[in-house]
């Protein structure tokens, strides 16, 4: 069982707040109830610490904690959960001296957000652990309760059926630079 101080645990908030509360924000897409979720999921992980058997699994431990969170927020709200790329106050990884870059990537941002909210959760889930927060396999096997071989599985699928989805309400071109951009039909 793993016990922490107060400054220990001062430490891992700071160090996974950013990563709990984009997570918990895609799936409620509100960024006060995100707020409120994410104080949640660190307020039970400081209750249930002693619960936490190997500290070197404590991010998939978090993760889990937090995903039941947003579970259990859905279970109350009956809402369905959905992924918004980025969140409020997120900073862009394009340039922001290329407006045109920013441009286009939110584009294709708005273009992903509303088609990706056609996947089932289970899918969406594991795209956005995987693609987005880079856990492995194993970690999003640990946050899901399931193992890694159906983890592999449910992200194939995922990828396959959001192919499917945006080669059906998209086209693709290739831009100046030879690059692949979506293009949602209503657009063209």
């Amino acid at each position: 069982m793993a016990t922490m101080s107060d400054k220990d645990f001062a430490a891992l908030y700071d160090k996974y707040y950013d990563r709990i509360h984009g997570f918990i924000g895609a799936r409620v897409r509100d960024t006060w109830h995100a707020d409120d979720l994410t104080q949640d999921t660190f307020l039970q992980a400081r209750q249930r610490m002693g619960t936490l058997r190997d500290i070197g699994k404590i991010k998939p431990w978090l993760f889990r904690i937090a995903y039941n969170t947003c579970q259990d927020h859905y279970r109350g709200a009956n809402a369905r959960p959905g992924i918004v790329i980025p969140l409020e106050g997120e900073t862009s990884i394009t340039d922001p001296h290329r407006p045109e870059k920013w441009l286009e990537q939110q584009q294709m941002c708005s273009c992903v957000q509303k088609h990706i909210q056609l996947l089932p959760d289970a899918y969406r889930t594991v795209l956005w652990l995987y693609d987005v927060l880079g856990f492995t396999h194993r970690e999003i096997g640990e946050v899901l309760e399931i193992d890694a071989g159906n983890v592999k599985v449910r992200l194939h699928r995922a990828r396959k059926k959001m192919k499917a989805i945006l080669e059906e309400n998209c086209r693709f071109e290739r831009d100046e630079r030879n690059v692949f951009v979506c293009v949602p039909e209503e657009a063209s």
